[in-house]
């Protein structure tokens, strides 16, 4: 009968329980994997912020105990590491500039005149060629040098 007369099956108590069941499932899913989705990307960025926080830190503590050789053999060591490395003494010199092979459309001239890598903190720089925009920490060292890490 219901397949004779479509219009009755659209008015049936079935259908609709269907139809409301399907659309709370799937709103209820989406919601599920909004909030998974930023809850995992929360996680994943506080755990790479605190690997850099980490990092910069040993970084300072070889600069302080050891001096600035001591801290470019340590950053020229590993070539395959991710980060870049800038170091900025106080007079404005750059003894250090490593820049990781995946950022390959910054301009290193870019970074070394950049105002952003000598402030303390979280900035942001961008890759005009890739539209990509990376994150850098910047360190602030007890004699007026910079240290900015991404």
């Amino acid at each position: 009968m219901l397949l004779k007369n479509p219009k009755l099956l659209t008015k049936s108590i079935t259908f609709r329980i269907i139809i409301w069941f399907t659309i709370f499932f799937s709103l209820s899913f989406i919601a599920i994997n909004v909030y998974a989705y930023t809850f995992i990307s929360s996680v994943i960025l506080k755990g790479s912020r605190a690997e850099v926080e980490e990092d910069i830190a040993e970084l300072r503590e070889i600069y302080w105990e050891n001096g600035l050789e001591s801290l470019k053999s340590e950053v020229f060591e590993d070539g395959n590491n991710i980060f870049l490395v800038h170091l900025i003494t106080s007079v404005g010199d750059s003894p250090i500039l490593r820049i990781p092979a995946g950022w390959a459309g910054i301009n290193p001239e870019s970074i070394k005149q950049s105002k952003q890598t000598a402030e303390d903190g979280w900035q942001y720089l961008s890759d005009d060629s890739k539209g990509k925009i990376y994150e850098i920490r910047s360190l602030t060292l007890s004699d007026g040098s910079v240290l900015p890490k991404d």
